[in-house]
């Protein structure tokens, strides 16, 4: 089987790293009591991650020879580090059950289902708190692997037009008028309230690669106004205002319209590929460990608001290590070994990596 090779875009990995280190420095300061400087905007990091997600999906079924070859390559991508991420949370909660003397066997039912990543369908808690957006991205996934298996992908555009509208409508009237309704609909499809963000990445993709258009430009306008719309929806009432909201939407989509017309690529420095090239990782690794283990453990060390600014630096480093632990010693190696088996291809002069 021939194997989709797609050169890597160091902005998309330095935008990828920024939404990371914006969500980490979201989890590090909040219900704290301490003034965070605007930090709590962070928990808008996984809007941009949507963005992305959707631009880099698409481009990879355009790219893709069959619909086998997707499935591995998401399969290959997602798993091995999701595993050791999972696993390495799991690890310390054990731990810490068993030094507290709270060890329950509904913890191993926990982990099970959580290495499904397919826990919301079963009911089972997530082991930690942003493992809620894996199963949106894998609905996604699907979404977009019945499109292409239907042969709809050249009509993605109105395909993605009229999801969005129904979205939208179910997000809006359906839960303000039949809320029962809507809570199912919601958990069945959990993508309901996010997928404007996802089609307005494939719309950029659009605009980016094949043509501008003021269609285009008009449907990346109707997301922007659908994603404002569901701001209730996702519980982030506690923590930002809804103008917050609305600023943090406008900067994301100003990126990535800076993106599409090739001016940004003063992000894609050093530091900001890196994180992005341990994004995965880092976002799956950091909430768990740092608000219940670390942050405390930080407050008896470092106390004070002096300390508590130090130990969130303590924090932050020790959880980029983690994350570039289970890139370079997982990840990488993992998808390497599981590529070479399950998607062998010709030797080309393209970069091994995928830009996923």
């Amino acid at each position: 089987m021939s194997k989709t090779v797609v050169k890597r875009d160091l902005v998309l990995d330095a935008l990828r790293g920024i939404a990371a280190v914006l969500v980490v420095l979201f989890h590090l300061t909040m219900d704290t009591g301490n003034p965070d400087y605007g930090l709590h905007l962070g928990m808008t990091g996984v809007d941009l991650f949507f963005l992305i997600s959707g631009f880099v999906i698409f481009m990879t079924l355009r790219k893709t020879s069959s619909s086998k070859d997707f499935v591995i390559s998401r399969l290959i991508r997602l798993y091995p580090t999701y595993w050791a991420c999972v696993s390495f949370t799991f690890a310390i909660n054990v731990l810490y059950a068993v030094t507290h003397n709270s060890l329950s066997l509904n913890y191993i039912g926990q982990y099970l289902a959580n290495m499904t990543m397919f826990q919301h369908y079963l009911g089972v808690e997530n082991l930690d708190h942003p493992y809620w957006t894996m199963i949106v991205e894998m609905v996604f996934y699907l979404s977009m692997l019945i499109i292409y298996r239907t042969g709809q992908i050249k009509n993605i555009e109105w395909i993605g037009g009229i999801l969005s509208a129904v979205c939208f409508l179910i997000s809006t009237v359906g839960r303000s008028f039949f809320y029962e309704a809507y809570e199912v609909v919601n958990f069945v499809y959990p993508l309901l309230n996010h997928f404007p963000l996802f089609f307005a990445g494939i719309v950029f993709y659009l605009i980016k690669y094949d043509r501008p258009s003021v269609a285009r430009y008009v449907m990346i306008g109707g997301c922007f106004v659908c994603s404002l719309f569901v701001f209730d929806n996702l519980g982030r009432g506690a923590y930002l205002t809804y103008s917050e909201h609305v600023a943090t939407l406008v900067v994301y989509f100003s990126l990535m319209l800076l993106y599409i017309n090739n001016k940004l690529s003063w992000v894609s420095n050093k530091v900001f590929v890196y994180l992005g090239t341990i994004s995965y990782a880092l976002y799956l690794i950091h909430q768990n460990i740092s608000v219940f283990y670390l942050r405390p453990l930080m407050a008896r060390v470092l106390p004070g608001k002096t300390g508590f600014w130090l130990g969130n630096i303590v924090i932050l480093v020790t959880v980029i290590g983690l994350a570039s632990a289970v890139t370079y010693w997982i990840e990488k190696p993992a998808m390497k070994l599981l590529k070479a088996k399950l998607q062998p291809r010709k030797p080309t002069a393209y970069d091994e990596k995928t830009i996923a």
